[in-house]
């Protein structure tokens, strides 16, 4: 899907991490500035064989990472509805649902993580 893509534009961005295992891929994040103060996560996505290893937590954690340098303090997330209650476990809330783009039968969650104040950046002005 042309959406679920990931092009050479957008590793190029610096917004796309990559988890790896011995050097091989085992999963993928990206998330891109929406609207002002808040990112959304276009994809998070790890090789079905490892999970339940902590890979989606580093991603997930990196995709949170990458929201405090766009200067965004939340992360949309609509999420595959098997993948909820990992979102939910990161500590993201349920605002709402809507169809999936390309297959409107399937009915996704959308959820909002509000990064915590103790992992704002430092402000430039005042160190703190």
């Amino acid at each position: 899907m042309p959406a679920l893509t990931i092009t050479v534009p957008l590793i190029n961005s610096g917004h796309v991490r990559v988890a790896e295992d011995s050097g091989d891929a085992v999963g993928v994040v990206w998330a891109l500035p929406a609207l002002q103060g808040i990112a959304l996560l276009h994809g998070l996505y790890v090789d079905p064989p490892c999970w339940k290893r902590g890979i989606g937590r580093a991603l997930f954690e990196a995709a949170v990472t990458s929201t405090l340098g766009m200067k965004a303090g939340a992360l949309m997330i609509n999420a595959e509805p098997s993948a909820e209650g990992f979102y939910t476990r990161m500590g993201a809330i349920r605002i709402g649902e809507g169809p999936f783009y390309f297959s409107p039968e399937t009915i996704l969650p959308q959820l909002l993580y509000i990064i915590p104040r103790d992992r704002e950046p430092a402000s430039p002005a005042t160190g703190q």
